[in-house]
């Protein structure tokens, strides 16, 4: 199981057809990046597991693949439609272990369109944001990862995440484990950092794109 990255898209497409087709694919849970970029043929093979059950995997060069095309392991997936409303479209969509703005990237760059990317994976210990832009690529991003994060999250009030001992051990007074402790402590501090990164997105958004 992969660690999930959390995404919200906006995408902003003047063009009828293509936005139908993106509607359309969101509305069906379909990934977006894969109908654009599929992996080749010999991507995946047939494996059987020792209790003779046959699933479809990675081959060996499938995997770098996937990498280097979409940027994530798996594309998007759980895809779903949140909101069409003119040019702009919303979608939420998972990817593992981290964000999947390499593939919405070569999206934008095919269609011509104006993508903006937040993300938050499940720990969390990656959150960011993007701004890609048709045949420019990603105009602009931030990221808040590993050091980077926790000193941000230390900045904004969170406790430190816990390291030593059992932190799936609850503790009898307050029926709570150390982690359970962290995430309700850190919730705040967590929030505060994705408005920060909102925040900045909206200045970049509000200037005019280079040329």
């Amino acid at each position: 199981m992969p660690n999930h990255v959390f995404q919200t898209a906006t995408f902003t497409i003047a063009d009828p057809e293509v936005r139908a087709t993106i509607v359309g694919l969101a509305d069906k849970g379909e990934s977006i990046i894969k109908h654009y970029f599929p992996l080749p043929a010999d991507a995946s093979q047939l494996v059987t597991s020792g209790d003779g059950t046959t699933f479809s995997a990675f081959s060996d060069t499938g995997y770098n693949t996937a990498l280097e095309l979409w940027g994530t392991k798996w594309a998007d997936y759980d895809v779903a439609l949140q909101d069409a409303v003119d040019n702009y479209v919303t979608v939420t969509f998972c990817s593992a272990w981290g964000p999947a703005d390499i593939g919405l990237a070569r999206v934008a760059d095919l269609l011509d369109i104006h993508i903006t990317l937040e993300w938050q994976e499940e720990q969390p210990s990656d959150i960011g944001a993007a701004i890609i832009d048709g045949k420019k690529g990603v105009v602009w991003s931030l990221q808040y990862y590993g050091d980077k994060l926790d000193e941000a999250l230390a900045r904004l009030g969170a406790t430190p995440y816990p390291e030593q001992g059992d932190i799936d051990a609850l503790d009898p007074e307050t029926a709570m484990s150390p982690l359970d402790t962290y995430y309700e402590n850190s919730s705040d501090a967590v929030s505060a950092v994705r408005d920060e990164l909102y925040n900045e997105m909206e200045k970049h958004l509000s200037l005019p794109l280079s040329a």
